[in-house]
């Protein structure tokens, strides 16, 4: 469960926790304290979307999250590094809707837009 307040709910149902993470100043949390979507891959990844830097994938193994900043990746800096939207289409393709109207495939192999 995301909030705009800042932070990612995690629950354990066996145990009836939750588990809160949100944006720290290290490098392996969230990029940003605004959850503006979350999203579970083919892949079973957890991605959010966040207002600013805002595309992360969490480990749920490391329980640490790793940053793809949109706006460093892509060449129209224009489309924003807001993450509203993530799908997957049928070829796997993941996609990431940018505040600001952009559209962008991100590359697996690669991690980069």
């Amino acid at each position: 469960m995301g909030a705009v307040n800042g932070v990612i709910n995690l629950i354990n149902i066996n145990a009836y926790k939750f588990k809160h993470y949100k944006h720290l100043p290290d490098s392996d949390s969230l990029t940003n304290n605004i959850i503006d979507c979350i999203y579970e891959d083919v892949e079973n990844n957890l991605r959010t979307g966040t207002a600013g830097r805002g595309f992360n994938k969490f480990n749920s193994v490391t329980k640490l999250f790793t940053h793809y900043d949109i706006s460093a990746s892509i060449k129209n800096k224009t489309n924003g590094d807001y993450a509203q939207t993530i799908c997957e289409d049928a070829e796997k393709n993941m996609w990431v809707a940018a505040y600001g109207g952009g559209l962008n495939l991100f590359d697996r192999k690669t991690n980069r837009f």
